[in-house]
């Protein structure tokens, strides 16, 4: 939410096709390291936890990353 919130206030500021082209590669690469963590966290909370019930009834319920966007879960469950 944060760097979306930073690109998104920065675009009046961009005045050339080098910087619109910069900022939105470093959007995309910010966007990529967010997701690949969190699908790394939740890799090694479903090993360490992924047997708790009450765990399993949060992450079934709990969006990752996005509020209000319904993606509950960024690795494949079994």
């Amino acid at each position: 939410m944060f760097w979306t919130g930073l690109t998104v206030s920065c675009l009046d500021t961009l005045t050339g096709i080098g910087q619109w082209l910069t900022a939105m590669i470093a959007y995309v690469c910010i966007v990529f390291i967010m997701f690949n963590g969190a699908q790394r966290l939740e890799k090694r909370q479903m090993a360490r936890y992924g047997n708790d019930p009450e765990y399993k009834a949060y992450t079934d319920s709990t969006p990752i990353l996005i509020p209000l966007l319904p993606i509950y879960h960024l690795n494949k469950q079994k």
